[in-house]
């Protein structure tokens, strides 16, 4: 058939479309959207170990940040008491240097070489300083029993205690201040500190980037802010004020603090270039001194599970971004789980996921398909009305959509069924990614952890292949020009997928095979009627 007489509404011409427009937003949402805006932080030579508490705009700040930064390295070092707690599920001390965690040992979380995952190993976390001076508060330090830290120490004529307790129910930390009879040196504020050192993604490029990243997560008013520091390749910072939540953390492990103070603390977020660490102060300014002041948070530090999170706090589940595709996210891993419960595996579990997926959007496939049968049947006097009207648009227009109605022949009946699954691809694809569940998960043979790419991409070149061979049993209107642009996008997904967890490749190839099921039972039923 010529290309002059094709439809104009054909609706291969409308699924090209629509499923170019697809890579393009992927490619936009990954490599072109606009990211936040970041004003460049003092060198790192100023910034010292320590925040600075001033604000860093300031002329003056700068001054005083260099200043205090000199005061800090030529300052006598105190030696600090150290004390311990073990258990079958983490390691971890506390120092008596403002009670900060360190060298947290999660014995029950692997990296990728296989060893135990330390985290606070180059800075304590959720440190106590004063703001004045950037100095961590001295305690003197307790452990009345298993789990649970009792710090003293008196500033000026006020007294400051903090309680300090794990619970081994849930993993996480129960924190408590208490300030007696708060000073003019109290009404400066302090501090809790958090801080990660950069990690370097690997394999990752323009085409085919690495999923991993590291951010700051920060609620403030209701609303939640992500920013992504792994990619970032100059100094900055930012602040946010008010916060309810906040992280520091990737997209498997987190160190999160949940205030529950009367009065919301500040946060400051900074990247050191420099030095590859991103830093964080949770700032607190007493705004009143006439009584005894209460500061109370939950922290967290370990693996960013659901359940886990929920467990610690119903609010602390926000951690784990999904996106605006959450509404469909969610119910995509509550299903998987439900699957990994019944068959143990997870790479079964995203199979079964699949034909779920499948067999709901199987009607819309069968009224797809219909539709595309009518499309073809119409060909020929749809080349008969555009030679007859080819001077009067309008006419011909009117007579090609009088006959499409009366054969029920819809020009966008095929698109359905793709436009209902691109928001559960780019949802699994978060899942996937962002799922401590499938970190580490073998599948079978070659593949030994899903949420990396296949190391010999079998299942990205399996996947072009199927939809390919989907192509070629699928009826087509199309002219040639269109079949040979069609014929390569398979090879353009299969390039897309060479580096995105193996998970999301399985489902693909698995989803394709559905298709191709689906095509050649509804091909040999419309021979039979």
């Amino acid at each position: 058939m010529s290309p002059n007489s094709q439809s104009p509404l054909s609706e291969k011409r409308v699924i090209l479309a629509i499923v170019l427009s697809v890579v393009l937003i992927f490619l936009w949402d990954r490599y072109f959207a606009p990211k936040p805006k970041r004003s460049v932080a003092p060198p790192a030579a100023q910034v010292a170990q320590s925040l600075p508490a001033t604000n860093p705009t300031s002329t003056t700040a700068k001054s005083d940040e260099k200043s205090q930064a000199v005061k800090l390295q030529a300052a006598k070092t105190i030696p600090a008491n150290i004390l311990n707690f073990e258990n079958d599920q983490i390691r971890f001390e506390i120092t008596s240097s403002g009670m900060g965690v360190q060298n947290i040992k999660l014995k029950k979380f692997k990296n990728r070489s296989g060893a135990e995952t330390v985290l606070g190993e180059i800075e304590p976390l959720f440190q106590l300083k004063k703001l004045s001076d950037n100095e961590a508060i001295s305690f003197d330090l307790q452990q009345p029993e298993p789990g649970v830290f009792i710090g003293t120490a008196k500033i000026a004529q006020s007294v400051w205690t903090r309680t300090l307790v794990y619970n081994q129910t849930t993993n996480s930390f129960e924190n408590k201040i208490v300030i007696s009879k708060p000073s003019a040196e109290t009404g400066r504020g302090f501090y809790l500190t958090l801080s990660e050192r950069k990690f370097e993604t690997k394999g990752g490029s323009f085409l085919f980037p690495s999923y991993d990243h590291q951010d700051f997560f920060v609620e403030s008013g209701g609303k939640s802010d992500v920013n992504n520091i792994n990619h970032a390749k100059e100094s900055y910072e930012k602040n946010a004020t008010a916060i309810s939540l906040f992280s520091l953390g990737n997209q498997y492990l987190t160190s999160a603090l949940y205030d529950l103070s009367d009065v919301a603390p500040d946060a400051r977020m900074v990247f050191d270039s420099q030095q590859g660490f991103a830093r964080a102060q949770i700032i607190y300014k007493p705004t009143q001194l006439l009584t005894d002041l209460k500061f109370q948070q939950k922290f967290y530090v370990g693996p960013k599970s659901l359940e886990t999170l929920k467990a610690v706090d119903p609010q602390m589940d926000k951690l784990i971004d999904f996106g605006w595709l959450w509404w469909v996210a969610r119910p995509l891993l509550a299903a998987l789980k439900i699957f990994h419960g019944w068959v143990g595996n997870w790479g079964f579990a995203i199979i079964l996921l699949t034909l779920l997926v499948r067999s709901l959007v199987l009607p819309f496939n069968l009224f797809s398909f219909k539709s595309m049968r009518a499309m073809q049947v119409i060909q020929p006097e749809l080349a008969e009305l555009r030679k007859r009207y080819k001077d009067d648009a309008i006419t011909m227009n009117r007579e090609v959509m009088a006959l499409m109605k009366r054969n029920k022949a819809n020009p966008v009946g095929g698109c359905l069924p793709a436009l209902l699954q691109i928001p559960i691809f780019f949802a699994l694809f978060r899942v996937i990614g962002s799922s401590v569940e499938l970190y580490q998960s073998p599948f079978l043979g070659w593949i030994h952890d899903l949420s990396l790419h296949d190391p010999f991409f079998v299942l990205p070149l399996m996947m072009g292949g199927t939809m390919f061979w989907q192509q070629k049993i699928t009826p087509s209107t199309m002219d040639p020009t269109q079949a040979k642009i069609m014929a390569f996008l398979p090879v353009v997904f299969s390039g897309l997928m060479l580096k995105v967890p193996s998970g999301l490749s399985l489902y693909m190839v698995i989803s394709s095979l559905f298709g191709i099921a689906q095509q050649t039972y509804f091909m040999k039923s419309s021979k039979r009627s």
